[in-house]
Order: structure tokens, then C-alpha cells, then sequence
């Protein structure tokens, strides 16, 4: 699931969107702490965005 701010100017409708060079920053929870983070690194490796991506990510340690 992405979530996106709802005054976004970015048309993201999957997560192969997110190697956009405009986005600069990707917020997903810390693989090594949060639950929700573990899938989002899964997702990133599965689609074969993660090295592609891994600069622009901000770890958070929950999902708020």
C-alpha cells in the first residue's frame, strides 16, 4: 500500500512510480523495527526498486 499526501503533485499510481527522478524522499517504517517496514523493503526488493531507491528512503520507527 502506498499512501501519498493528498495535495500531491506526483502521479503515483504503483510503486515502479517511486524511481521518479523528482521524488526525493520515501518515508517507510525501519525494516529492523517495524512490522510495516519489513514489507516495504520486500516490496522495494521484489519489484527491483531497492538499490534504485535505497538514497532517497527515510526510516521512521512507526507508521505515523
Amino acid at each position: 500500500m502506498l499512501i501519498i499526501p493528498e495535495n500531491s503533485v506526483f502521479n503515483i499510481a504503483n510503486i515502479k512510480d517511486l524511481a521518479n527522478s523528482k521524488i526525493q524522499k520515501i518515508s517507510i517504517g525501519n525494516p529492523d523495527t517495524v512490522p510495516v517496514g519489513e514489507y516495504s523493503l520486500r516490496a522495494l526488493n521484489e519489484a527491483g526498486l531497492w538499490s534504485q531507491l535505497k538514497n532517497k528512503v527515510v526510516l521512521a520507527e512507526d507508521v505515523k
